[in-house]
């Protein structure tokens, strides 16, 4: 199995998606099973796929994880997927032979001719499809079973004809994005504090990624649950001149997207414009899994363009301390902003950034 994306601790709702996704993937069916996941950044397609991944991989000889959000990191996890593949696919089974030097083309290869006809590929963030063929990225075969996700409901039209089924991923139902509100929040369900949280929820659309980051600017006190609508209306109306990017799902739900994490922005600086720096490198680095020895060798770097830029000052003098660096990488993870992942035997210790967060970054700033 490839290695996989961090997976939130606790999976909230989407119990009647889950049942879809599970009926539709159903290896003990004969044929394939394909589906595209769509919606706006934020809105738990990684996540979902991930449940599904860790509560039903028992059923599947292989899985295969492809991050697909630009051509680069594509191509690295198809190089990934080829190695484990000739290290560790099942001796005893005899596929057709690939002679070619296209890791992705061998492992698409091996799927389509495999006796295990019980696969699971899951091609994740597939949103720039005009610097990528869709298609390409998938084993054109009468076996196995596929997930596709992407921020372009146009993904599900491309695939359509090749026997997928879509899935749009919408807001929690209203119990599941009070709890994850409340939680983040570290509050009580309360009645009254119950009430506010599901005015809160449909502020927001009932998107987890906004409920997560309302939840942790609660915890910190930065706003309260009585005056939280009308400073997050502040925000979300100063983006009325945003526009949406081509085929982007839902845009006043992206701007409410944009509204929430500029607040939370807002806050980091307050707290560590060293902190602030940290989400800017990694925003021009790419939402991709970054070496935390790697984002401290980049942080040392005199840029000239930046030598007036306070924060990026900051970021150099703290990036010569490994201990003071960890502090604030531990504020980002701490609201959410990044994850962490530990060092294993497949890779070291690296820092990651939501793709919904890189792309309001990378907007704004």
């Amino acid at each position: 199995m490839s290695e996989l994306p961090i997976s939130t601790p606790k999976f909230y709702g989407r119990y009647i998606e889950f049942e879809e996704i599970s009926a539709i993937l159903n290896p003990s069916k004969l044929g394939k099973k394909r589906i595209v996941l769509f919606g706006i950044g934020g809105s738990g397609k990684t996540q979902l796929a991930l449940q599904y991944v860790e509560k039903k991989k028992q059923l599947y000889k292989a899985v295969i994880w492809i991050n697909a959000f630009t051509p680069e990191q594509a191509t690295q996890s198809f190089t990934d997927a080829f190695h484990l593949v000739s290290r560790s696919w099942p001796a005893k089974d005899i596929p057709t032979p690939y002679t070619g030097n296209d890791k992705r083309e061998f492992v698409l290869s091996r799927l389509r001719s495999t006796s295990y006809r019980n696969w699971l590929l899951v091609v994740d963030s597939v949103d720039d499809m005009e610097s990528q063929n869709l298609v390409q990225l998938i084993p054109l075969s009468n076996h196995g079973s596929v997930i596709v996700t992407s921020t372009r409901q146009h993904a599900s039209d491309i695939l359509a004809p090749y026997g997928f089924q879509s899935m749009e991923i919408d807001k929690l139902d209203d119990q599941s994005g009070k709890e994850l509100l409340l939680d983040k929040a570290e509050l009580s369900s309360s009645f009254k504090g119950y009430d506010y949280a599901r005015i809160i929820t449909k502020e927001l659309n009932g998107l987890p990624l906004a409920l997560e980051q309302a939840g942790i600017l609660l915890r910190k006190k930065v706003v309260n649950l009585e005056t939280f609508v009308e400073e997050y209306r502040i925000h979300y109306n100063a983006l009325v001149g945003y526009l949406p990017k081509a085929g982007e799902v839902q845009h006043d739900k992206t701007r409410s997207m944009h509204a929430i994490l500029n607040m939370l922005h807002a806050y980091v600086e307050h707290e560590s414009p060293t902190a602030s720096a940290i989400i800017r490198l990694l925003a021009i680095v790419g939402p991709s899994q970054v070496p935390i020895s790697v984002l401290l060798d980049v942080a040392k770097f005199s840029f000239p363009e930046l030598l007036d830029d306070s924060e990026f000052r900051s970021l150099q003098e703290s990036s010569r301390a490994h201990t003071i660096f960890r502090l604030h990488l531990t504020l980002l993870e701490d609201v959410c902003l990044v994850k962490i992942r530990p060092a294993s035997d497949k890779s070291p210790e690296s820092v990651l950034l939501h793709r919904a967060i890189f792309s309001t970054w990378t907007r704004n700033y």
